[in-house]
């Protein structure tokens, strides 16, 4: 899913990495607004979240 608001609530189904290997959030944590800007600060544009 692209990162916008519209996943802040929702759970990620994979762990989310930088490019550079930093761990930003494992999978099973839900997704806060902190975290989106955590994303996009470190150019993270998808993310796999469940349904």
């Amino acid at each position: 899913m692209i990162v916008t608001e519209f996943v802040i609530g929702k759970t990620v189904a994979e762990d989310v990495f930088t490019r550079q290997g930093l761990l930003l959030i494992r999978a099973g944590h839900r997704v806060t607004e902190s975290m989106v800007e955590r994303f996009l600060k470190y150019n993270v544009v998808t993310i796999w979240v469940e349904k």
